[in-house]
């Protein structure tokens, strides 16, 4: 079970040995426990996929320097250029 995919199951497809292991303990509700635990672990894969791309944004916007915002008169500022780096003798 360590060896499943976290990303199969944030798509709902849960571990074989988890649904043998419902099957034997409550053969009669099987199809609901697996519906609710495949739903579960879909929404909150969803819910964790959305604050990372909140993340992102907040960070594209207000966190990094506009030299990397790609404004074209503000990154030729920002970049340093290897010939200039040498002294004319």
């Amino acid at each position: 079970m360590n060896q499943h995919d976290r990303f199969a199951a944030v798509l709902g497809i849960l571990p074989n040995q988890l649904i043998r292991m419902i099957t034997e303990v409550k053969p009669d509700d099987k199809d609901a426990i697996l519906k609710d635990l495949r739903l579960t672990s879909f929404w909150q894969g969803y819910g964790v996929w959305r604050q990372r791309m909140n993340l992102y944004r907040e960070y594209w916007r207000d966190k990094v320097p506009t030299c990397f915002k790609g404004k074209h008169d503000v990154l030729d500022n920002c970049v340093i250029k290897p010939l200039s780096l040498f002294k004319a003798s």
